[in-house]
């Protein structure tokens, strides 16, 4: 199902975070990494500030000519590259690295037909420079990529259980395929919750999910979880409870605001959880 995944990186500590959380679904599913770093055209049209792959301005740089600097951020770009592809290969996944040009959210887009997955920290280089910047690169993405999108917190921790959050929206649907494709590959406990006040429709749903994942024999255990209240804070609870390292989620789902944006509770849990999202259209 996974063959091939596009990491964006900046050296950030979310970054990094992110690359072990790649690395470990690429060895489970014997894909490819594909590493991807960005100059950022802005920073180069400005001469102030500069980003090292894709998510947020670093401190700005000494003033220099647009030559010199674009010097300096592709030096320090492929040194942070070849740090990637020394760890990824030592840690027996096939890799490789690529350094372009460009505005960054739109770059790592131009690589998504070439991948099945993105994945990518939620932060990056963090400064005063970011409120310059309207939203991260990490939403521009969310907001567009057609492929399932990875949000990395800034600490790693191995995932030991997945929790798939599903409400019979097309989005959840995919959404729980993954989280199955995922839990059964990587031989993880699967849970499943839905948020409804009507506890009859809830348990109908919960239903179908099962059934959906009965064929999937490999999961050494499949949960079902119905639960009332604010769905965003509903899945965080439940997430918690259970111990899950990865949560699945559709990007858009009954409560979306409109298809540019991301739906209501997909935001909220991005911004709030402490564990990485997988996120489908």
């Amino acid at each position: 199902m996974i063959k091939s995944i596009l990491l964006s990186t900046d050296g950030s500590e979310h970054a990094w975070a992110a690359w072990q959380y790649a690395l470990d679904i690429a060895k489970a599913f014997d894909a490819w990494l594909r590493v991807l770093s960005v100059v950022d055209v802005r920073a180069l049209r400005d001469h102030t500030i500069a980003t090292m792959g894709g998510l947020y301005p670093t401190e700005p740089l000494e003033p220099s000519s647009p030559l010199e600097l674009e010097e300096k951020l592709e030096s320090e770009q492929n040194r942070l590259l070849e740090e990637v592809r020394s760890r990824t290969q030592a840690a027996g996944v096939k890799v490789k690295v690529s350094l372009a040009r460009g505005t960054p959210s739109g770059t790592i887009l131009s690589y998504e037909p070439f991948v099945d997955m993105i994945a990518m920290g939620h932060r990056g280089h963090r400064s005063k420079w970011e409120v310059f910047f309207l939203g991260s690169v990490a939403e521009e993405v969310l907001q567009r990529a057609a492929k399932p999108v990875l949000m990395s917190p800034a600490r790693y921790e191995p995932i030991q259980r997945i929790l798939a959050a599903y409400d019979a929206s097309d989005p959840s649907q995919r959404a729980l395929h993954w989280a199955a494709e995922l839990a059964a590959t990587m031989s993880l406990p699967l849970d499943v919750v839905h948020v409804n006040r009507d506890r009859a429709v809830g348990h109908t749903l919960l239903r179908e999910a099962d059934e959906y994942l009965r064929p999937y024999d490999t999961i050494p255990h499949v949960g079902t979880i119905l639960r009332e209240g604010k769905p965003a804070l509903q899945i965080l609870a439940v997430a918690a409870e259970r111990g899950a390292g990865l949560i699945v989620m559709g990007a858009h789902g009954h409560s979306r605001v409109r298809e540019a944006l991301l739906g209501s509770t997909t935001e909220e849990v991005l911004r709030q959880a402490d564990k990485p999202l997988l996120m489908t259209r």
